[in-house]
């Protein structure tokens, strides 16, 4: 017997909860740039649901939220900062996910995101269930890797 209380396929979202969804995502969005950005691995790491999903090409797989933070952890390690989103699209899946593409840069790499999928929580914040990105070009060692936010 299903539980009545578990929503297996929300409606469709309304244009004015599609616009809210939109503005909600993109403010964690820029919240996990932000923190990324100041180095925040926790942060960065916090934003995932506990059993997330990132798949990044060609680097690998990592589900949960510890194997997420340690990932995102050597990567600030290599001097990575100063990430910056670009021709951002989001798709309002339903009334409680988004998904989100777009093109990044930062000081020593580039990619493309294929499926930043945010779902709203039952608290009402946003978290990242799965992230899948691909890294067209990585230099750590380069110049670049020493150059901090602002520079």
């Amino acid at each position: 017997m299903s539980n009545p209380t578990v929503q297996l396929n929300p409606s469709p979202p309304t244009d004015e909860q599609a616009s809210l969804a939109r503005a909600q995502v993109q403010r964690a969005s820029e919240q996990w740039i932000a923190a990324f950005n100041r180095g925040d691995v926790a942060a960065c790491a916090g934003a995932y649901a506990q059993a997330a999903l990132m798949q990044v090409t060609p680097m690998g797989s990592y589900r949960g939220r510890a194997a997420i933070a340690e990932f995102w952890a050597s990567i600030v390690a290599s001097g990575a900062n100063t990430l910056v989103y670009d021709d951002i699209a989001m798709e309002v899946l339903n009334e409680v996910t988004v998904r989100l593409s777009a093109s990044w840069t930062m000081n020593i790499g580039h990619g493309v995101i294929t499926d930043e999928t945010w779902a709203r929580q039952p608290n009402g914040s946003w978290a990242l269930t799965h992230d899948s990105f691909e890294v067209k070009s990585w230099q750590p060692d380069s110049p670049k890797a020493q150059r901090q936010p602002g520079d």
